[in-house]
């Protein structure tokens, strides 16, 4: 009967710790969110990182934290480095066309028009009825944006002109 209790009793404390890993993984998620939003790249990294590096994610949280790295990393420079967070991001989910625009956006800040291009089109495949990936082909090359929306602020200006990419 002893043993009975002492496994209740280690059930409760795994489910305890795994509720708390949700709650920090929640909490996580949403300060990388505003930081995307409030276009604090810096701060949404830190969090970023820090969700990545909680014991135990499942694949689909790790593929969101890898597709929230890739977007701060974009927005603050290291398009090599954002390509690689969507390319694993994209090996645990490749459905996720919202990544795909994500890493067509670091393709084109890396000048890779033609290949940033063809994530813009997977995306579309993945869901034709998005207007985000018109809106990111429409953009010029050298503006940021994420999810398709311009970003703006920070010394980044929107298009003016509704360009597409260039094929190189």
């Amino acid at each position: 009967m002893k043993n009975v209790f002492a496994l209740a009793a280690l059930l409760v404390s795994f489910s305890a710790v795994s509720a708390a890993q949700a709650d920090t993984y929640s909490n996580l998620l949403d300060k990388s969110s505003q930081a995307i939003i409030s276009e604090k790249w810096r701060t949404g990294l830190a969090a970023t990182r820090d969700l990545l590096a909680l014991p135990d994610l499942t694949s689909a949280q790790k593929a969101a934290g890898l597709n929230h790295l890739c977007i701060h990393l974009s927005q603050i420079g290291r398009a090599a480095q954002a390509i690689h967070a969507c390319n694993a991001s994209l090996a645990l989910d490749a459905s996720d066309w919202g990544v795909h625009v994500n890493k067509g956006n670091a393709l084109s800040a890396a000048g890779f028009r033609s290949a940033a291009k063809a994530s813009y089109r997977k995306a579309e495949e993945l869901n034709p009825t998005s207007s985000m990936i018109e809106v990111a082909e429409s953009m010029q090359p050298q503006t940021p944006y994420v999810f398709g929306r311009p970003m703006l602020g920070a010394g980044v200006q929107q298009a003016q002109d509704k360009q597409v990419l260039a094929e190189e």
